[in-house]
């Protein structure tokens, strides 16, 4: 059944096995607007997927982000049958404009996606442009 479970299931697999996620936040929650973002022949060239995160990961972000993300460098599962693993560049972080607060984004080694943490507000948003 297409729903926001099954979005999730599928879309997790281009997050690093260590950004735990607890679903997902999706724009058209339709039956059309979420086969778009599942059936590749159906899916945009670009476009972007949110996540919620786990309490387990906001946890390990808050305790010590760096080291928490420095072993957050492949994606979880391949995307496809025979191709690799999605691999990523190192995190990065940037200050928000209240204090102590920063997100974190890396992208992918062939620059064709990219991943922004922000864990004040508890989300991972996945970018692609194939």
């Amino acid at each position: 059944m297409l729903n926001a479970e099954a979005v999730h299931k599928r879309a997790c697999r281009v997050l690093p096995e260590v950004l735990a996620t607890s679903g997902v936040l999706l724009e058209d929650e339709s039956p059309n607007g979420i086969a778009a973002l599942l059936f590749p022949l159906r899916r945009k060239s670009n476009g972007a997927v949110a996540f919620h995160l786990s309490i387990e990961t906001m946890d390990a972000l808050r305790a010590d982000p760096r080291n928490f993300l420095m072993a957050a460098l492949e994606a979880r599962e391949k995307l496809s049958r025979h191709g690799a693993r999605s691999a990523y560049r190192p995190w990065r972080s940037v200050r928000m404009p209240d204090p102590g607060e920063a997100a974190y984004f890396t992208s992918r080694t062939d620059g064709r996606a990219s991943i922004v943490v922000i864990p004040s507000e508890r989300l991972a948003v996945y970018l692609w442009r194939d």
